[in-house]
This record gives C-alpha cells, sequence and structure tokens, in this order.
C-alpha cells in the first residue's frame, strides 16, 4: 500500500531507488515471500509509468529483458513484466504509429519482441503476450488482430505448447473470429478427458463467439458433475443468449 500512495512527482533519488528494487532478485530487506515480493514490484512499476519524469530508458531494458529469459529464474516475476508492455507502449507512444514517419527503432524493438514472446509455444508467457497484443490491437493500429488471431490459433490449436498458453489462446484466437477455433473449443468442452484448465477456457470461448445453437449444449454444464465447468457455463450462456437477443432485434 505505501508503495502504491507514492505521488507522480518523484525526484531521481527515488525513481533509481524503485528501479533497484525492481532488479532486485528478493526482497532486500528479507521479509517479503516471492508472492509478496512480485506484488509490490508490480506496484512499483505502476508508479513508474506514472511518474512525471517518465524513465523511459531504463524500464524499456527492464521490460524487453524479458524477451531473452528463456529460462527465467523468476517465471512469476518475467510474467508480470510481459503484462506491462501494453501500458509502457501507450505511455510512450499514445498515437498509433505513422507509416509516412521515419520508422522508430525503439518502437520496433518493443513490437518486435512482444510478438516473439507470444510465439513461445512451450511457455505460459505466450497466453500472456498474446493478451498483451489483445489491448494494443485496440488502440495502435500497428497490431494486426488478423495476425494476432493466426498466432493465438499456432498456439491453441498445438497439443505441444503450454497447457495455460493453449487456454488463454483458446479464446483469443475464438474472439477475433477464426472459426476453427470455436469448432475446437466445442469438442474440448465435450471432451471429459480433456484438462480441466482446458475445458473451462473451451466453455468461456463458446460463451464468446457462439451462437444460439449452442445454448442446449451449455445449459447441459449448468447442473453438471464437473463442478469446474458450472460458473464458466453460466457466464457463456449469458454471453450468448445476449449476443442473440441483440441480433434479434426488438419485440414487437
Amino acid at each position: 500500500d505505501a508503495v502504491r500512495e507514492l505521488g507522480a512527482a518523484l525526484g531521481p533519488g527515488h525513481i533509481a531507488e524503485l528501479l533497484a528494487f525492481l532488479r532486485a532478485p528478493e526482497d532486500p530487506a528479507g521479509i517479503l515471500t516471492s508472492r509478496q515480493f512480485n506484488a509490490v514490484r508490480n506496484d512499483a512499476l505502476l508508479v513508474l509509468f506514472a511518474q512525471e519524469n517518465f524513465p523511459e530508458r531504463e524500464l524499456a531494458a527492464l521490460l524487453l529483458e524479458t524477451a531473452a529469459e528463456t529460462d527465467p529464474a523468476d517465471p512469476v516475476w518475467r510474467d508480470y513484466r510481459i503484462q506491462h508492455f501494453p501500458g509502457y507502449y501507450a505511455r510512450r507512444w499514445p498515437q498509433g504509429a505513422d507509416e509516412h514517419a521515419e520508422p522508430d527503432p525503439d518502437r520496433r524493438a518493443f513490437a518486435d519482441a512482444l510478438r516473439g514472446l507470444a510465439k513461445e509455444k512451450d511457455s505460459p508467457a505466450s497466453g500472456t503476450a498474446l493478451l498483451s497484443l489483445e489491448r494494443l490491437a485496440e488502440t495502435h493500429a500497428e497490431f494486426s488482430r488478423a495476425e494476432l488471431a493466426d498466432d493465438a490459433w499456432r498456439i491453441a490449436a498445438d497439443p505441444d505448447a503450454s497447457l495455460a498458453a493453449r487456454a488463454t489462446a483458446l479464446q483469443i484466437a475464438a474472439r477475433h473470429g477464426r472459426p476453427e477455433a470455436l469448432a475446437l473449443a466445442r469438442e474440448t468442452a465435450a471432451d471429459a478427458a480433456a484438462p480441466t484448465v482446458l475445458r473451462m477456457s473451451a466453455v468461456a470461448a463458446i460463451g464468446q463467439a457462439g451462437d444460439e445453437r449452442d445454448i442446449p449444449f451449455l445449459e447441459r454444464f449448468r447442473y453438471a458433475p464437473e463442478r469446474h465447468l458450472r460458473v464458466p457455463a453460466e457466464s457463456a450462456l449469458r454471453l450468448v443468449a445476449a449476443r442473440a437477443a441483440a441480433q434479434a432485434g426488438p419485440q414487437p
């Protein structure tokens, strides 16, 4: 809480202290658990992003290092930093890229690093990177939604990819209109032998991209013995029903 309360006008000394804290391998005071330490570091990143004296070079290095950490000592901290790519990118480059302007090598390096992270099929980090790309595609035209859907589908359909990454990628691919993703979601949700995390994601993907024909199928999970599917099924039913109602238009 103390970190979150820091203002946006920190002096160079305080900024340097926060940056050093972010690079420490463990809590310098020896008090925080690894989980607590990473949560505080995450808060410190948010504080630095809000600074009037924005330390863009130091933060760029901290984030870009994630692309080289193929065997990170702390995968959770790596994941936190990947989540912050959109925040950094939007702060430093608030407008979409101008195709007629001189290319910015720093901007290109950030985009390339994030796209590379999204292709790490054997790491959960690829799912986090795909979510970051999805956020940036909403505001910056240089991040193609079609390319995002293609990358997500490749991960979702790869049985050798990280389970967590596949679960995330399946929903993203379905959200962005890949019909194969919706078909895979229906197949996975119905497969009692599929991993739990994939079935839960598949049900959610049906909610995000399915239609009224999926309602009877989703209804099966409302009172099913698979308790872990009940909540996502309820949410998916609401989404599908709302879309169906919107498409039907006002009733006389």
